[in-house]
């Protein structure tokens, strides 16, 4: 029997509720950092695993409020760039692993927590308001999200929006070409080599003078938001920010 309805606007909030109320629940949320109930990250354990600034993956220096240098804004293709986390901390890999490997998508809200508590953290939440920053995910290749059911940098990146009133667009960005998990390459020049040219944007998307918000879970050494940039910048795009929940 299929008890799915469509949602409206109308509906969306309440269906949403009674599905968070039914599986809380049956299985109430425990932080994953200290193990306390009330929910899957506490606001200690969050504040815990902040990083105290963003750090760049070209040249592994800090980055006050995001600001990238003249060189590391051509190589990366970004003009800002937030990196909330470390990837090595437990319980930020513990977080990301399972919401992608185990279709555990009600932790990213939990990690789009992180990553408005940066932004927080850094002073730019009305930098992004001024702007009026559209927030759009890294997106995967269609057959990779078919098969998991769901993209996590698209779940991320609705949670966010809703944090800063923002606006997301998770359809703007495609990725057209199939290619390697990026932790399956040996070196950098490997990695820039297997993303090459594998983003492209809707055609239906008017992205001209747009501050845009580039949000995905995991940045290493920055290839995969380079080449998003690559495309968003084809299609009109202003300025590009990216945000990552971790740094590897």
């Amino acid at each position: 029997m299929n008890l799915s309805f469509k949602k409206t606007p109308l509906t969306k909030n309440l269906s949403d509720n009674w599905e968070r109320f039914l599986v809380n629940t049956i299985f109430p949320p425990k932080c994953y950092g200290c193990g306390s109930h009330k929910s899957y990250l506490c606001n200690k354990c969050t504040d815990r695993i902040l990083l105290p600034h963003s750090i760049c993956p070209h040249c592994s220096k800090r980055l006050p409020f995001g600001n990238l240098s003249k060189t590391c804004k051509k190589k990366l293709g970004l003009n800002r760039l937030f990196t909330c986390s470390n990837y090595k901390n437990t319980t930020v890999k513990t977080l990301v692993t399972t919401m992608k490997y185990k279709s555990a998508y009600a932790l990213s809200e939990c990690l789009a927590d992180i990553a408005y508590s940066f932004l927080l953290q850094e002073e730019v939440i009305e930098d992004i308001i001024l702007e009026n920053i559209v927030i759009i995910p890294v997106p995967s290749y269609y057959k990779k999200t078919k098969r998991r059911g769901f993209n996590p940098a698209d779940k991320i990146a609705e949670h966010l929006a809703d944090y800063l009133e923002a606006t997301t667009n998770i359809k703007t960005l495609i990725k057209i070409k199939k290619t390697k998990a990026q932790v399956e390459t040996r070196s950098k020049k490997e990695r820039e080599e297997n993303l090459k040219n594998a983003f492209s944007t809707n055609k239906n998307t008017d992205l001209k003078k747009n501050v845009v918000l580039l949000v995905d879970d995991v940045i290493t050494t920055g290839s995969t938001m380079r080449e998003c940039s690559k495309a968003l910048k084809k299609a009109g795009v202003k300025e590009i920010w990216g945000i990552a929940i971790a740094r590897d």
